[in-house]
């Protein structure tokens, strides 16, 4: 049938049934992962996207670009990346290793995101450290002090050297005394000054400045720290009272006088301080000398008094009331009595003594109480049962036994209570409790808020909550419509719990309530899932799935659930879990390779496939159709159809490759139109087409950039095969070369190599094919992340660089079996990375991972020399004098504000003075390497040498930085060397100082560009801004 054709994917004219490469990409279709697509053929995780599609082929969660700058596999997951920081950048690209702010370059602890600085360099970050600078004194110290915590030359005041800062210290002397109670804080002899004399008392000889020296105050008692305290001199003859015989100058030695210091008083009779001049009562016995002499006994003898009754100091004689009781003695009544005064009714006993004062048969204190007046015989209290106790006294003025407070009739012997209030007392009153219920009908008579009691319990109906006393309270009875008054009437209650099933949430006690209880009366029923009229406990099907609730419990579906229900593959009724065949193929389970798929049992190779789809079961490389062809078993690896011969009829055997024959013409024609432009490149066709003697023509610098490379590899082969069985598809190799740096990022590169040797086997023997060729590819050493500098100082020592590699190959090969290579490609594209490092600054050792060719990939680790490199570290520079100044090139230098230019006086030298030398910089510092110092001190000599001269200090740097920064940095190095300059002696007005910033050159390296230059005469210029010196 001519309609009916074989598919041909890539319409090669070979059915995809029997081509082995269906998509012709140069990968059999038993090694594709995409047999039909001819732009992929691996999927490394098997997700789907090739590998060249896909930009992270192991599914790492890292990009096969930030893998291969790391140096990881980007085709193992197992191989990842270090990511200090885990924000998926590697370390190898990340610049901030800790993601603390601060690039790597400049953080002292790259993989610790709580310290990025270490200023006193012991191995603790700042944050942690309490002494940034290691100078003793604590960061909160200084900065009490006002010092700078990072700057171990500058310490804070600390007078008595005590470790702790006068700033923070409260005894800054040390002298016991605290700072702020110290009038010399930093003296430890002194700590007081009492007068404010500025001399500290211990040296003061009047520490008061009263005008008594210490020692005579101390002497006489007073405080010689005390200006208000002086020595006394009562009399004021200028000798102290302490040595002073009469100290009132009364003509009275103050051993005889009572009152030394007092000139109007010598005696006190009765010893109570006051002079008997001035005392008016000389002896002190309580009557004035005035009294005693009116009543003739002697006011200076205590034993000697006047007559007084009532000791009230004021003799009878004299004191109108004796007894002192307020009441004179014209009109008390017993006048030397104090106690009485008064006799209302004449019986000789005072009223305050006598309890009846008016004598009318009641006390005063009842009638007080009773509010009569108790010295009026005709005022007598209001006494209502004649019992001699007034009612005003009387607990029970009715005398019926009932007290007054509790007798709602106090005064009617007949009543005592009144239960409703209403003027009538019970005795007399038929309804007590006013309730509208005679007390004769009343079952509680004195409680208006019950009169009925139906069950006779004692409780009235009202606060009785079951009446009846039927079991149910009248409320339920009530909700459920019986009588709640009626023992016989009583509500339904099926669980008879005591709850009506009128009010019973739940009627049948099963702990379900009603409204979700499928049979509320049944206590054994309370679901019915499938609604079939069958609670769920008497159901085997509770979810009417078809499936028994056992079978469903030991399968692990619900039995609850309709839509939840056991796996069974086949349909048959029994589940996966107990069918023993459950794809119904006939195969038991056990047996059966695909259990679960009807149309599959047997996967002779093991590879997922089975046999039925799988159009080469024992996975040897040959279909199954074909092997039937050839009589070979389709289901036995060892068993393959026996080769042919090319061009003879049957299977044949093909390796297929991306090699050419080894021509490599188009290699040297391309590299040719690359450097053809350029003189410097012109040195690297040299470098690789004539004998590297002839170098010595070259310039100096172009011979530095040329270097040798060579390097072991471990190469992996993948070449198409048809019909040959690879045995080993790895092997070891070499190659030699030679490179040329174009710029510090890009160099180029030719090599030749071998990478070793494909083992493969052919009729059941052992034969190989040789991979050699030459490629010639640009390395590029990208910036895009800082660390990646190169030529910068000591260059490459020490210096870890990685780059990436790319451009053209050629690579051909050469087989043991004739015939059985087919190559399809003489060039091909090669790429690749690596990284270097540093051994010597003409020596780095190399690591690499390069794809050579389409079938070719190779790890290789060498060594790159430089021969001809003459580049000597920056800090080994020697003092250079040249006979000619070499003018620097002006550049434009924007204003910088700077202090106010001083005037610069010119004192040129004689031509043959002239001199000119180099001080090199570290990246971004004005340090001056002790090497220069040397070549400075010559300078300063040559400056001795001529008296009129001035040297010029020219300032530059790289190209790091903005040019604001850069021109102070210039300064600052400028000074550094000023100021060395200034310790051997040189003036500081024979200095003139030129900070230019940034140096534009393109011929010097970045390391050439950070120095002064030092000049003998003033070589500065018109357009430089000068910073002179008086």
């Amino acid at each position: 049938d001519p309609a009916s054709v074989p598919t041909d994917s890539d319409g090669d004219g070979d059915p995809d049934a029997t081509d082995p490469d269906d998509d012709n990409d140069g990968v059999n279709d038993e090694d594709d992962a995409f047999p039909t697509d001819p732009s992929e053929t691996e999927d490394t995780d098997g997700d789907g996207t090739g590998d060249n599609a896909d930009n992270d082929d192991d599914n790492d969660g890292y990009t096969d670009e930030q893998e291969e700058a790391a140096g990881t596999d980007p085709k193992d997951p197992a191989s990842v990346p270090t990511d200090s920081d885990g924000d998926g950048d590697p370390d190898a690209t990340d610049p901030d290793d800790d993601n603390d702010g601060v690039n790597d370059e400049d953080d002292a602890f790259p993989n610790d995101p709580s310290e990025s600085e270490d200023t006193d360099g012991d191995g603790i970050g700042d944050n942690a450290d309490n002494d940034d600078d290691g100078d003793g004194y604590t960061d909160d110290d200084e900065n009490a002090a006002g010092t700078d915590p990072k700057d171990p030359a500058s310490v804070p005041a600390d007078n008595d050297g005590d470790g702790i800062s006068d700033a923070t210290d409260p005894d800054d002397d040390n002298d016991g005394v605290n700072d702020e109670d110290d009038a010399f804080p930093n003296d430890p002899s002194e700590s007081e000054d009492t007068d404010g004399d500025g001399i500290g008392d211990n040296a003061d000889p009047d520490d008061d400045n009263d005008g008594y020296s210490d020692e005579d105050e101390n002497a006489a008692g007073s405080n010689p720290k005390d200006p208000t305290s002086v020595p006394g001199d009562n009399d004021g003859d200028g000798i102290p009272d302490a040595t002073d015989p009469d100290d009132d100058n009364d003509g009275v030695n103050d051993e005889d006088d009572a009152f030394p210091n007092d000139p109007s008083e010598t005696e006190d009779t009765d010893g109570d301080g006051i002079g008997d001049n001035a005392d008016n009562d000389d002896d002190n016995d309580g009557y004035t000398d005035e009294q005693e002499e009116a009543a003739g006994t002697d006011p200076k003898d205590p034993a000697s008094v006047p007559t007084d009754s009532d000791g009230d100091g004021d003799p009878d004689a004299t004191d109108p009331d004796d007894d002192n009781d307020g009441v004179n003695d014209e009109d008390d009544a017993f006048p030397t009595d104090p106690s009485e005064t008064e006799d209302t009714d004449g019986d000789g006993t005072g009223d305050n003594a006598d309890n009846d004062d008016d004598n009318d048969g009641y006390t005063d204190e009842q009638e007080e109480a009773a509010g009569t007046d108790p010295k009026d015989p005709a005022s007598v209290p209001t006494d209502s049962d004649g019992d001699g106790d007034p009612d005003a006294t009387d607990p029970d003025d009715d005398n019926d036994g009932v007290n007054d407070e509790d007798d709602a009739f106090p005064t009617d012997p007949s009543e005592t209570e009144d239960t409703d209030g209403d003027g009538t007392g019970d005795n007399a009153d038929n309804d007590d409790d006013n309730d509208g219920v005679n007390d004769e009908d009343d079952a509680f008579p004195t409680d208006p808020s019950e009169s009925e009691d139906t069950d006779g319990d004692g409780i009235g109906d009202n606060a009785d909550n079951d009446d009846d006393n039927d079991g149910y309270t009248d409320e339920q009875e009530e909700n459920a419509g019986s009588d709640p008054r009626d023992p016989s009437s009583v509500p339904t209650d099926s669980d008879g719990d005591g709850d009506p099933d009128a009010t019973d949430p739940d009627d049948d006690n099963d702990g379900v309530n009603d409204e979700d209880d499928a049979f509320p009366t049944d206590p054994n029923e309370s679901e019915d899932t499938d609604g079939d009229g069958i609670g769920n406990n008497g159901d085997d099907d509770d979810d009417g799935d078809g499936y028994s609730d056992d079978v469903e419990e030991s399968v692990g579906s619900d039995p609850q659930d309709p839509n939840d229900t056991p796996v069974d593959t086949d349909g048959d009724g029994v589940p996966d879990v107990m069918d023993d065949d459950d794809d119904n193929d006939g195969v038991r389970d056990e047996d059966d390779a695909f259990p679960t798929d009807s149309g599959e049992s047997v996967d002779t190779d093991g590879d997922g496939i089975g046999n039925n789809a799988d159009p080469d079961d024992d996975n040897d490389g040959f279909t199954d159709e074909e092997e039937i062809d050839a009589g070979s078993d389709p289901l036995d690896p060892d068993s393959v159809p026996v080769q042919q011969a090319p061009g003879n009829d049957g299977p044949r055997a093909s390796i297929k490759t991306s090699t050419g024959n080894g021509s490599i013409t188009f290699v040297w024609a391309l590299m040719g139109m690359l450097l053809i432009r350029r003189k410097h490149l012109a040195v690297a066709v040299a470098a690789l087409l004539v004998p590297v003697a002839h170098l010595s023509a070259a310039e100096p610098k172009s011979q530095e950039r040329l270097y040798f490379v060579g390097s072991g590899e471990y190469s992996r082969f993948a070449p198409e095969t048809s019909g040959v069985k690879v045995t080993d598809s790895h092997d070891w190799g070499w190659s030699l070369g030679l490179g040329y740096d174009l710029s510090e990022t890009l160099a180029m590169e030719g090599k030749y190599y071998h990478n070793g040797s494909l083992t493969y086997e052919l009729d059941g023997d052992e034969a190989e094919v040789k991979y050699s060729g030459t490629t010639l590819k640009l390395r590029f050493y990208p910036q895009w992340f800082g660390g990646n500098e190169r030529h910068e100082d000591d260059w490459p020592v020490g210096r870890l660089n990685w780059y990436i590699a790319g451009g053209v190959s050629s690579t051909f090969t050469e087989a043991d079996t004739s015939g059985i290579v087919e190559r399809e490609n003489s060039i091909n594209m090669t790429y690749g990375g690596g990284v270097t490092y540093g051994l010597t600054s003409k020596t780095q050792v190399y690591g690499s991972l390069n794809r050579v060719s389409g079938d070719v990939m190779a790890m290789g680790v060498g060594l790159i020399w430089y021969p001809f490199r003459q580049y000597i570290a920056p800090k080994r520079q020697l003092f250079i004098e040249e006979a000619n100044i070499v003018e620097p090139v002006p550049v434009p230098v924007p204003e910088v504000v700077e202090p106010e230019p001083e005037p610069v006086v010119d004192y040129n030298c004689a031509a043959q003075h002239r001199a000119r030398s180099y001080v090199l910089f570290a990246s971004d510092s004005s340090e001056v390497y002790e090497e220069y110092t040397d070549g400075l001190k010559k300078t300063a000599e040559e400056f001795d040498n001529c008296d009129s001269s001035v040297i010029t200090l020219i300032g530059y740097t790289d190209s790091r930085g903005d040019e604001a920064y850069n021109r102070k940095l210039s300064y600052r190095r400028v000074t550094a060397i000023e100021e060395y300059l200034l310790d051997q002696g040189v003036p500081l007005n024979r200095i003139v100082k030129v900070a230019r910033g940034i140096d534009e050159s393109q011929a010097l390296m970045p390391f050439e560009k950070r120095r002064v230059e030092v000049y003998l005469g003033n070589q500065s210029h018109v357009d430089d801004i000068i910073f002179g010196n008086d």
